[in-house]
Formats: structure tokens, C-alpha cells, sequence
């Protein structure tokens, strides 16, 4: 699972990622010259892991893990040289960022270790924007027992489109083992 850097996308039982369009958009709003000088660097070790990545390929020769896993030890090092750095800067929000690095470093790189995971959360908030574009117009729902049914109701939606299987037949199973169970 890749998300933004919002605490309550980090249950510790996932195998998680960070999403670099996030962190980059926020280094890049850094103004001081502590800030520019941060955000160069973080766009320099993403392009050096999305290389990496490239390099390494979608099917990496056995053991799996090691060619990937093996880079994002190194990128986790220098990130931790790179927080390390600015943890002392004068500039409050590179301090800031430089902290949130520090505590993420093995998160960035979940990308570079698992070939099919993505170094941005962008697929899963593109999915999301068509359903807020809706709630904005129409107001929301009244009931929140009502938003939250359509809430699984587009998911399961989205599932099946994701996996070419029919709507109207997921339900329909989803509701007889429903029914056979209760009985």
C-alpha cells in the first residue's frame, strides 16, 4: 500500500510505501535556501532509485528481493545522511521534512524493494476523484450509515472493474452467501 505521509494510512500489519509526489510537492514549496538545497537532493536519490528500479527490472533473477532490497539499504543510508543534515537546520519546515524522512527512509524505497509497488500513490487517488467529484456536487449524503454504504458499494465497484468481472453477479453472490449463511 502506498499513501501520503497522513498517520492514519500507517496500520503497523501493512507492508507500506510512501508516495514521492507528495514529499517532492512539499520539498519543492521550501523557500529558503536549506529548502532548495533539500529538494534537489530528494529529487536526485528518487531518480537514482527510479534508475535502480529500472535497471534491476520487473522480474529480478533470484533471490527475488536481494538486487532490489539490496539498493534500498544504500538509498536508505544516504536518506538517513540527507535528514541527518538538514535535522538541524535553521529553516523550521526543512527541519520538519528532514524528521519525516528520517522516520519514513525505509518506506520510500518499498518501491525499489517490491518491483510491482509504484513510488507514487497517484492509481488510488485518480480512482477516488470521479466519487469526490460527485459528493461535491450533489452535497454529500445526509447519513453518514448512507455514505458509508455507498462508500463499499464503489469500491466493490472499482473491484470488478480492475478485474473485468460483472457488477450485478459479484452482488448477487456477495448477497446468496449472505443469506445462505443466516440461515
Amino acid at each position: 500500500m502506498v499513501s501520503d505521509f497522513y498517520s492514519a494510512y500507517s496500520p503497523p500489519e501493512l507492508d507500506k510505501g510512501k508516495c514521492w509526489a507528495h514529499l517532492l510537492r512539499d520539498s519543492r514549496e521550501l523557500k529558503t535556501e536549506d529548502g532548495k538545497r533539500l529538494h534537489k537532493k530528494l529529487k536526485e536519490i528518487h531518480n537514482r532509485a527510479k534508475e535502480g528500479k529500472e535497471a534491476i527490472g520487473e522480474d529480478p533473477p533470484p533471490p527475488v528481493s536481494f538486487p532490489g532490497g539490496y539498493l534500498a539499504s544504500i538509498l536508505e543510508e544516504d536518506m538517513e545522511e540527507i535528514a541527518q543534515e538538514f535535522l538541524t537546520s535553521e529553516d523550521e519546515e526543512a527541519k520538519r521534512l528532514a524528521k519525516r524522512l528520517k522516520k519514513y527512509k525505509s518506506q520510500l524505497f518499498t518501491f525499489v524493494r517490491s518491483p510491482p509497488v509504484k513510488d507514487t500513490n497517484n492509481t488510488a487517488e485518480r480512482a477516488l476523484r470521479p466519487q469526490v467529484v460527485k459528493r461535491k456536487i450533489s452535497g454529500g449524503h445526509r447519513f453518514w450509515s448512507g455514505a458509508g454504504k455507498h462508500a463499499v458499494l464503489m469500491s466493490v465497484l472499482a473491484t470488478c472493474k480492475k478485474r473485468e468481472e460483472s457488477f450485478m453477479e459479484t452482488v448477487e453472490g456477495a448477497l446468496r452467501s449472505g443469506f445462505a449463511s443466516a440461515s
